[in-house]
């Protein structure tokens, strides 16, 4: 790949450089898939979101999915593509409309930010709610 030239001659090295970076080369993902439930019940309608904490892995956007009227949810990450950063992950479980799943039907629910782990190849994490 040849470097842009501009006018005062100078290289500019910074699009392959950010090609390499944006493009995920050498991030490992992999599919996540499970049930949410509340109380022992499937809870419908929430979205689930898998944040990686190790290294630099932090500034990759989450895998997210929302739960179907089962309560199961797949994730997906930006372009389509299916899956979490493989490694360590913060869970939260939120609204339908993103926000902070504090109550669900005015009772308080615990349980909605762990931490899980992503290993390779399918991953099957189910996530239990308790109310208080």
């Amino acid at each position: 790949m040849q470097p842009l030239v501009f006018g005062t001659g100078r290289r500019c090295w910074w699009p392959a450089v950010l090609c390499f970076v944006g493009c995920g080369g050498g991030i490992e993902t992999a599919e996540v898939s499970g049930l949410v439930t509340l109380d022992g019940k499937p809870l419908p309608g929430v979205v689930v979101q898998f944040e990686p904490i190790d290294g630099e892995q932090t500034r990759l956007p989450p895998g997210t999915g929302m739960t179907n009227s089962q309560g199961r949810y797949l994730l997906l990450r930006p372009g389509g593509k299916s899956g979490a950063v493989v490694g360590r992950s913060t869970v939260r479980v939120l609204h339908g409309e993103g926000g902070s799943l504090g109550n669900v039907a005015g009772r308080s629910v615990e349980g909605t930010v762990s931490e899980r782990e992503v290993t390779s190849g399918s991953n099957s994490i189910d996530i239990e709610l308790r109310s208080q």
